[in-house]
């Protein structure tokens, strides 16, 4: 299991302070995995009596954003703040997360994930993240620009 977690670091690059999450990621994805012991069943299958399903699962340590609440807060503010995805809650569906903005790991449902984008592996391993300059680590290739699908966008599809 602990060469498991130390890939998710590798792969991802987080700060090592993150291997707890790393370690709680791993443990909810073995028990999702089938197991020659169980008969080729899920530790979730057994215990759930049900198939676990597989369409949640992110990449540890992918650059998101959480929306914002709108209480207290104005038009101009922005609706979303960039994240690191450290991992699932334990009894939520919910995603938990690192909050670049606040420095402080925070709890969403609504999360928008670029599942190919680890901003630790062109970032040195401080925290101290300039949040202006995270389109600088974005790709060119990568059109991020706003489309149908995505559940933050305001502009008006014409």
């Amino acid at each position: 299991m602990l060469q498991i977690v130390r890939a998710l670091i590798f792969q991802s690059n987080v700060p090592n302070k993150f291997w707890g999450d790393a370690l709680l990621t791993v443990i909810y994805l073995i028990n999702r995995m089938p197991s020659l012991i169980l008969t080729n069943q899920t530790p979730f299958e057994v215990l759930y009596k049900t198939r676990p399903t597989y369409l949640h699962l992110k990449s540890f340590g992918c650059l998101c954003y959480a929306a914002t609440l709108k209480r207290n807060k104005d038009k101009l503010q922005p609706r979303a703040n960039p994240c690191i995805f450290i991992g699932y809650h334990f009894n939520q569906k919910s995603h938990k997360l690192f909050d670049l903005k606040v420095k402080k790991v925070i709890v969403s449902r609504d999360v928008v994930f670029y599942e190919t984008i680890f901003l630790f592996h062109s970032l040195p391993h401080s925290l101290e993240i300039p949040l202006l300059a995270i389109s600088e680590y974005i790709p060119d290739t990568l059109n991020l620009s706003p489309s149908v699908s995505d559940p933050f966008n305001t502009e008006a599809v014409i």
